[in-house]
């Protein structure tokens, strides 16, 4: 009797539970240290079945990564356009940025932590095409904070783009210092009242952007 195809549904629980236990493994050990022998160890799985759904792991990790680019360009681009307020609406963009490192610390720690490949790195490959989604998601999320800030500098403090762009880098730099200590942990031990820490910072944000 010949084996039944799977259904649609099937194949893609096994794609998550792939792309799951992937991330699980380069989050904790690094990107260096993820192959394809030991993720199939991991999910009970041969090498050899996990290439039916995979071609290699630089696949798996670009699904990974525009998986998490995906939700937040979706979280960011929904903050922007929920607000009308220019002075409320960065904030509500970057708080979007802020509550997806929060809800998904592993994507986050591929995206903007870790050591992991970039675009750069897949031109000339047959992943190019891939890895270009992932740049252009990147480069749409960059665009709303942007903006954002241009918007909030509004009001007769115009700026131009290159300080708009400047002031974005500085702010995120600052997010993603208290996002990484918050998801190591490390801050708990410093002050029980992270969110306290949040506001202050938001209120700090708030005068960088200003200039």
């Amino acid at each position: 009797m010949s084996k039944q195809p799977r259904s649609e549904n099937e194949i893609q629980k096994i794609r998550n539970t792939i792309l799951e236990s992937a991330l699980d493994i380069i989050s904790e050990e690094g990107y260096q240290s993820f192959t394809m022998r030991k993720l199939a160890s991991r999910i009970r799985m041969t090498a050899a079945n996990i290439y039916n759904y995979y071609g290699n792991k630089d696949s798996i990790y670009l699904a990974l990564v525009i998986e998490g680019f995906t939700i937040l360009h979706h979280d960011m681009s929904t903050a922007y356009a929920s607000e009308n307020n220019p002075a409320a609406r960065w904030q509500k963009v970057f708080d979007a940025y802020y509550q997806f490192g929060i809800a998904y610390p592993h994507h986050y720690d591929i995206m903007f932590s870790l050591p992991t490949p970039r675009y750069n790195d897949f031109v000339g490959t047959e992943l190019e095409d891939t890895a270009a989604i992932e740049m252009d998601l990147s480069n749409r999320i960059i665009e709303i904070a942007v903006q954002s800030v241009v918007d909030a500098a509004g009001n007769g403090n115009a700026i131009s783009r290159e300080e708009a762009q400047q002031r974005t880098v500085e702010a995120w730099s600052m997010l993603h210092g208290l996002l990484s200590l918050k998801n190591s942990r490390v801050l708990q031990y410093v002050i029980t009242d992270i969110d306290s820490i949040y506001r202050h910072f938001l209120d700090d944000l708030q005068r960088n952007i200003s200039g």
